[in-house]
């Protein structure tokens, strides 16, 4: 019998990227092209509300359609606070009218559990342990501070794509469009 070893704590960066898996959530039969829109709520969930957001989503994709024909759709919430919505418009494509219509499920999410989703001013990063969010207006004050540097993952919560959420989604700020905004 071999004695047990010592399981020897992850390294910082095997942790990060344990932490930040989310890819496998994300439907395999959907098209890389796939319409991508992210919602970040200015504050966690709790997890009975993650529950009936999850199912809220459900619902709403189960149901989307676009001039009568069936929207190829999917909706979870990610981290407890980012709402993915994801359209695959290979079957049918996303009328104005049904993106509004997500655009109402959003609102009555947002209004329900009284969280701001529609603040694209509030940028998210994952800074070891904890997703903080920095008011864009602060962002120069916050790497001033040590709170933040050019490696720290950002949200990039523009991502148009599944193939652009898969790759670009959560990036070191220094590869975001941020960049540009640092002084």
């Amino acid at each position: 019998m071999q004695p047990f070893e010592l399981i020897k704590p992850f390294e910082p960066f095997k942790l990060l990227t344990l932490l930040l898996q989310y890819k496998h959530l994300l439907p395999s039969d959907f098209h890389p092209d796939s319409r991508v829109w992210i919602y970040q709520s200015d504050r966690l969930f709790t997890e009975p509300e993650q529950i009936e957001i999850d199912e809220l989503l459900h619902q709403f994709t189960n149901s989307w359609t676009s001039h009568g024909a069936k929207v190829k759709g999917f909706g979870k919430l990610f981290f407890n606070q980012f709402v993915v919505l994801l359209a695959d418009e290979t079957a049918s494509g996303v009328s104005g009218c049904s993106t509004d219509s997500s655009v109402r499920l959003i609102k009555e999410i947002e209004n329900k559990y009284k969280a701001d989703l529609f603040n694209r001013q509030n940028l998210a990063f994952f800074t070891g342990e904890n997703i903080i969010q920095i008011p864009l207006s602060k962002l120069n004050e916050a790497i001033s501070n040590n709170l933040i540097n050019t490696e720290t993952s950002y949200f990039n919560n523009v991502v148009l794509s599944k193939k652009e959420l898969e790759k670009k989604w959560i990036v070191p700020l220094k590869n975001s469009w941020l960049q540009n905004k640092v002084q």
